[in-house]
């Protein structure tokens, strides 16, 4: 763990002894002597006519069982992206993608004229769909005639997620390239990044400590990532099969908070005082970045505490 951690630039030693009770109930979960809550952003590619998820950031929390368990550490990376050819890529955006505010103001301004989510914003502006070239290439026909603005809305919404390289030409493709190149050089982005020579043998340390480690995730997208990373690298993946997937409780809570989105979920219980025990970590997140949804770090903090609720 020690060798793998010293690789990180963007981590903080907390070492702080868990409640009795909580260490418990780890000891009856696992008889692995690490627990590692984290969450990934990705950075897709189009390979073959397929979107491949890698990773773009990480961020998660370490616990150690030493006599007892202890949260150890809080960490947050990046990697270099594998491949530079822009055309491979899949949109990066502004809500998704942990960056400073001066790239986050210029990538929110291409996106007002790049995404057809900020066009189409009233009935009023259903004319312009006619004209919106990533609108008519993303939508099928009969979505684009819906005459529900409601239910088109939300599909335009999607639309972000959809969007490559490949697919655009003329000025849409030179906004996708320029917010692409904004966020991969912010000067955030390149503190928090593992360095190139080190890589290969960072991500192999990564995948050895998460296969001895119990792993705590919301969807097993980011299991995947770090597999797809690996053999998009030439190099061996070990299966990751000690983890829980809080996703299990999704049912149980959109019937308690109406939603089962991860931040909603985690204010909907601390609105019902149950993350009251854990203030004490959330006052060390907030030291360390801000709490915003979709930093990796604060999601794998939403993640370990709901985690250790349900």
């Amino acid at each position: 763990m020690e060798e793998w951690i010293n690789f990180i630039p963007n981590k903080k030693l907390i070492n702080i002894k868990l409640d009795d009770e909580l260490s418990k109930k780890y000891n009856k979960l696992t008889q692995l002597n690490y627990i590692i809550s984290f969450d990934v952003e990705f950075l897709k590619y189009s390979i073959d006519n397929r979107q491949i998820q890698t990773i773009h950031e990480l961020g998660g929390l370490l616990l150690e069982k030493r006599e007892t368990w202890y949260l150890m550490y809080i960490f947050h990376f990046n990697l270099i992206p594998i491949y530079k050819n822009i055309k491979q890529y899949y949109l990066l955006t502004s809500s998704y993608n942990t960056i400073s505010e001066n790239t986050l103001k210029k990538v929110i301004e291409i996106e007002k004229e790049l995404l057809p989510e900020n066009i189409i914003k009233s009935p009023d502006d259903i004319n312009k769909l006619k004209t919106n070239k990533i609108i008519k290439r993303y939508l099928t026909r009969k979505t684009f005639n819906n005459p529900d603005f409601i239910f088109l809305k939300k599909k335009i919404s999607k639309i972000k997620h959809q969007i490559k390289g490949d697919d655009l030409n003329g000025r849409e493709y030179e906004l996708f390239k320029k917010s692409i190149e904004l966020i991969l050089n912010d000067s955030d982005s390149l503190s928090r990044q593992i360095k190139e020579y080190d890589q290969i043998k960072f991500l192999n340390l990564t995948n050895k400590l998460f296969s001895n480690s119990y792993l705590i995730v919301k969807g097993l997208e980011d299991i995947k990532a770090l597999k797809n990373h690996l053999l998009l690298l030439n190099q061996n993946s070990k299966r990751l099969v000690n983890y829980f997937d809080i996703a299990c409780y999704n049912k149980m809570l959109f019937k308690k908070c109406n939603s089962a989105e991860l931040e909603k979920t985690y204010l909907c219980l601390e609105n019902l005082n149950l993350t009251n025990k854990y203030d004490q970590f959330k006052q060390i997140i907030i030291m360390f970045t801000k709490m915003k949804p979709h930093n990796p770090l604060i999601d794998a903090y939403y993640t370990w505490i709901i985690f250790n609720i349900l």
